[in-house]
């Protein structure tokens, strides 16, 4: 499975694995399903490992804006986005935008979608 995989650091691997995963829930359940946004969460965390920030990055923002749509902006796993965010921003020296995200994370949720391309388009 792609978690050992990921326990392995064989990230490549788990990459794949994820992808093929992602590939079938969202043509089962919707490209805004929830279900879909902890897939390309579990993606994005595999390029922030190796190394592929900016691609994290933008997943990243997909998946706080399908939770909060879905859950709303209180909710733990919109939480989990951020701090995911947070952290890819660290790596790439994006200081003042993460501070940005967790000083306001309402307004960034709620403008998320206009500033993201749906995961179909970036494939």
């Amino acid at each position: 499975t792609a978690d050992s995989y990921k326990r392995r650091g064989l990230y490549s691997y788990a990459e794949a694995i994820i992808q093929d995963v992602f590939e079938i829930r969202q043509k089962k359940k919707g490209a805004d399903d929830p279900e879909v946004a902890t897939t390309v969460n579990n993606l994005a965390w595999i390029y922030d490992k190796q190394g592929k920030h900016v691609k994290a990055e933008t997943l990243y923002k997909r998946v706080i804006q399908i939770w909060a749509t879905a859950h709303g902006i209180d909710h733990p796993d919109v939480a989990l986005g951020f701090d995911n965010l947070g952290n890819v921003e660290r790596a790439l020296g994006n200081y003042a935008k993460r501070k940005h995200f967790f000083s306001s994370p309402w307004r960034f949720a709620r403008n998320c979608s206009a500033r993201i391309t749906p995961m179909s388009a970036q494939h």
